[in-house]
């Protein structure tokens, strides 16, 4: 199979199977985002309370009140679309032609076509599309600080060795198999663990939360 990758059979199987090559997204509208805010117990107390003050005719306290409500869910949206906009980055990395095994066939396919068992062609200068593992080589390096931090080049000796979906080869080439797409390549569990941690409050977050706290307590007193 190696010889001669995949059938369109083997292809349409291996998707059904292990999915597309594209990462799933959690993005949420700013109205559903700004939905959520507005469940907080906190900005709820906000909320009443702004309505009473505007109601008693105390036109400055009920403006005070209605800035903080605005400040909360302003950041909290700020939030959500600057952590949607790193994923997008993330996706970014693979959108290219590569260079695929079909049928005893090379062809050029866009990188959301790949699936696992494919295999690929990299040369210098490429950016990797999914995770694979290496059956041919020569002169292979590959630069993989998108996922460790590292800014040499990282060299591959064996056969088996592994490329990661957004990694660049810095000189060589290499034929490899696919062995995960989307989600479930290095670089797309990255972006999922990034997608959860806007589920959680940032200190930022935390001190205007405590800010409307101490607001709604004084309005009462």
């Amino acid at each position: 199979m190696d010889n001669k990758g995949l059938t369109d059979s083997e292809v349409a199987e291996s998707r059904h199977t292990h999915g597309s090559n594209v990462r799933s997204s959690s993005k949420e509208g700013n109205w559903v985002i700004l939905l959520e805010v507005v469940k907080e117990p906190m900005v709820l107390i906000l909320l009443v309370a702004c309505f009473f003050y505007f109601f008693m005719e105390e036109y400055q306290e009920g403006t005070i009140m209605a800035i903080a409500i605005l400040i909360v869910s302003g950041i909290s949206i700020y939030q959500q679309v600057r952590s949607e906009n790193a994923v997008k980055a993330l996706n970014k990395l693979t959108q290219q032609l590569t260079t695929v095994l079909r049928n005893n066939e090379q062809i050029l396919l866009p990188a959301e076509e790949l699936v696992t068992g494919d295999v690929v062609f990299f040369t210098e200068g490429q950016q990797v599309s999914a995770d694979a593992k290496i059956i041919e080589f020569n002169d292979l390096a590959v630069d993989e600080s998108i996922l460790t931090g590292e800014s040499f080049a990282v060299q591959k000796i064996m056969v088996g060795d592994q490329l990661f979906s957004g990694t660049t080869l810095t000189s060589g080439m290499a034929k490899a198999k696919v062995i995960a797409v989307g989600d479930n390549t290095r670089i797309g569990k990255l972006g999922k663990s990034m997608e959860e941690i806007v589920k959680e409050k940032t200190p930022l977050q935390k001190q205007i939360s405590n800010f409307v706290k101490n607001m709604a307590l004084a309005g009462i007193v």
